[in-house]
């Protein structure tokens, strides 16, 4: 595994609007509790992915990368609310953009955020994910406290934030390093895309990123 690569992650990772305006409060506070009918179903996007994840770990190299990424790409799709992280990470551009773009940016970016979960979880050493808590989060969204545990080095903290959607728990987001929001991350790199090359750019510069991740694999 070369880095941990968030979603939004990238895909890492703060949102300025749609789900990022509601999310602009941060990581969580502590000393608020989730209810407990609640805590199992907001958590439960966060274990298919990290259950996925470390079984792609654990098939390593020796499966080929094609293999990989059809394994990863309902997980992902289960785990992430794509359409929404598309949307805030396009920012005022997703207003302009006809449905057909809209659809061909959010299947650009789900193929770019699995080619980059296959390329960057490749090596199994009994690394662990582990649940540390939850915490309410802005509106309807549950923080779900993980870390990530190698051997003798220091666990990596993050926060994912995760709402209800019509198809159940999804995460929108994840903050690493205390409060680095991944999809702020892509937000910037997408805007200034849309800016200079508008959609037609943005799509060819995913399906670059996302070739290069498939080749170099």
């Amino acid at each position: 595994m070369r880095k941990w690569p968030f979603l939004l992650a990238g895909l890492a990772a703060v949102v300025l609007s749609a789900v990022g305006a509601r999310a602009a409060g941060g990581p969580p506070s502590p000393g608020v509790q989730v209810a407990d009918g609640v805590q199992q179903a907001a958590q439960a996007p966060v274990v298919v992915l990290h259950d996925a994840l470390i079984a792609a770990m654990k098939a390593g190299k020796s499966t080929p990368f094609a293999d990989r990424e059809r394994r990863l790409e309902p997980v992902i799709a289960r785990a992430f609310d794509l359409p929404a992280v598309t949307e805030t990470a396009a920012g005022p551009y997703w207003s302009r953009m006809s449905e057909q773009e809209r659809k061909s940016l959010i299947d650009a970016f789900a193929a770019y955020s699995v080619a980059k979960y296959a390329a960057n979880f490749d090596s199994f050493s009994g690394q662990r994910f582990e649940i540390v808590g939850q915490k309410p989060g802005p509106g309807d969204s549950v923080w779900v406290l993980a870390r990530f545990v190698s051997g003798g080095e220091k666990p990596i903290n993050f926060n994912y934030l995760v709402k209800p959607s019509q198809d159940g728990w999804r995460i929108v987001d994840v903050y690493t390093a205390g409060s680095i929001s991944e999809v702020s991350t892509q937000r910037s790199q997408f805007m200034s895309i849309l800016r200079d090359r508008g959609v037609p750019g943005l799509l060819k510069a995913l399906a670059e990123r996302t070739g290069k991740l498939e080749h170099d694999a």
